[in-house]
């Protein structure tokens, strides 16, 4: 008990991927805990796009449990968002109730049996019961890397990235650390994970605000570089079956969702931020008790970074739903059956 003791505290320095091996604690007492209806459990390790209230539990300023994040949820919970993320909607596809932040659980362990989700904002890719049936039969869902273009590499006046390496080979180092922290993951016991890819940042308001945009189209260069990332990760998924015996991985192109939805300005306001101060809403994203716009449901982007609830759902509904087109080689439904 003492070992186990001090291998928890271990644990407890990386955040948020060697969280899992804490859960490796958990699930070999409670595995008889699950009643799930797809798949045993989901985990989501990701950033602020889907961190759903762990940031509340860390020393960050990357908070959103403030009005006016959560309004449509009916009360601020952490999401950056009006109301519910994509991963909140993957998991009512999957036939799961919200996963829980984790670090809001505490001793909470029967609702770690049904999933967690690890995500935190800020969070990026730089920084012994292996074939235990409940694992691999679960679903885990990352979607990570934004944070270390939007808050790195597209920043030079505060880091040397971009001058040190060139767009592909920054996505070469990205995909290379990623390639390590799945192979982790899988020598835990993870079999089947959907990996999510980079959406086209060039269009966010932060970017457009900070290009200095002159009609809100596009940045394009910033989308090519971050399709230098895209392109690594969807051969990765591939590689990783045949190197990874026994895995499935399934990559979600979110950026042809987005780009679809952002080219479509006469079903979406595209270009403007729906809670934001400045151009485009992108200069400063949305502060406390900020009046929103009314009409969010017409809305692409929440704030300078995230997306609405309505765009959330468009995405979770391409690759989590029976008839997802933007998830290959198979959607992550049918990876929840398999």
């Amino acid at each position: 008990m003492e070992n186990n003791k001090k291998k928890l505290e271990l644990m407890k320095a990386s955040f948020p991927f060697s969280y899992l091996s804490q859960l490796l604690l958990f699930m070999s007492f409670f595995i008889s805990l699950s009643d799930c209806a797809k798949t045993p459990a989901i985990f989501i390790f990701g950033d602020s796009l889907i961190d759903n209230g762990n940031n509340n539990y860390l020393p960050s300023i990357a908070k959103a449990n403030y009005f006016p994040y959560g309004i449509d949820y009916g009360m601020p919970t952490g999401r950056f968002s009006n109301g519910l993320t994509v991963m909140d909607y993957a998991a009512r596809w999957l036939g799961f109730p919200y996963p829980p932040p984790y670090l809001s659980m505490e001793s909470k362990t029967t609702k770690i049996m049904k999933g967690v989700n690890y995500a935190s904002a800020a969070a990026g890719i730089l920084a012994s019961t292996g074939r235990h049936y409940y694992l691999a039969n679960s679903i885990f869902l990352i979607n990570i890397g934004s944070n270390d273009y939007i808050n790195n590499y597209l920043l030079p006046n505060m880091y040397t990235s971009s001058q040190t390496y060139s767009p592909k080979a920054f996505a070469d180092l990205l995909i290379n650390t990623f390639t390590d922290q799945l192979t982790r993951l899988y020598r835990l016991g993870a079999r089947k994970m959907v990996l999510v890819g980079i959406g086209p940042l060039g269009c966010i308001p932060s970017q457009l605000s900070m290009n200095n945009s002159s009609n809100g189209a596009c940045i394009q260069r910033v989308n090519d570089i971050v399709s230098e990332f895209n392109q690594l990760l969807l051969p990765l998924s591939t590689s990783l079956i045949s190197s990874l015996p026994g895995s499935y991985f399934v990559y979600h192109n979110t950026y042809d969702t987005f780009s679809d939805m952002v080219h479509n300005p006469s079903n979406y306001v595209t270009n403007q931020a729906c809670c934001g101060s400045g151009k485009y809403g992108g200069t400063m994203s949305c502060l406390p008790m900020q009046q929103p716009c009314g009409s969010r449901e017409q809305f692409i982007f929440w704030d300078s970074f995230h997306p609405t609830q309505a765009a959330n759902a468009i995405l979770a509904e391409r690759c989590y739903s029976p008839s997802a087109t933007e998830c290959h080689p198979i959607s992550a439904y049918q990876l929840a059956l398999m």
